[in-house]
């Protein structure tokens, strides 16, 4: 588990980028869910994808629930597990929260965001086309 130290010297070093926005969606967090949430980030940033999930999945049920939901998303795209993705997207949505996403994507790297938005379009498109097909 992260320490103080750990998060302190991670921003200092620039592995943890910490903008504006980011702080706006953290008002009704807990210190130690926020601490949680954004060590979890830290690993990520570093490699550590399966020690950040697990972190995630130890944090419980929470409220909000928004910001763990997306991340444990994009930790299991990035896994390659596209059932899971959605099925976390789903409740992410039904939770009514996305204002998380803008700050998560800051946060994710490159390819994750390519992979994120090559998933969320072919989705889209196979629902339009489900769509398109059920009214003619």
């Amino acid at each position: 588990m992260f320490s103080v130290l750990h998060f302190c010297l991670l921003c200092a070093s620039g592995l943890l980028l910490v903008s504006s926005p980011w702080l706006r969606c953290w008002w009704s967090c807990s210190p130690v869910l926020m601490g949680q949430i954004l060590a979890a980030d830290a690993l990520y940033q570093l490699g550590r994808v399966e020690e950040a999930y697990r972190l995630l999945l130890s944090i419980g049920p929470t409220n909000p629930r928004a910001p763990i939901l997306a991340r444990l998303a994009l930790l299991q795209l990035h896994r390659g597990f596209l059932y899971d993705t959605n099925q976390l997207l789903k409740k992410l949505i039904q939770c009514g929260d996305t204002s998380c996403l803008r700050p998560l994507l800051a946060v994710a790297q490159q390819k994750d965001r390519a992979l994120l938005q090559a998933h969320c379009h072919s989705v889209a498109k196979r629902i339009l086309e489900g769509t398109k097909e059920e009214s003619a």
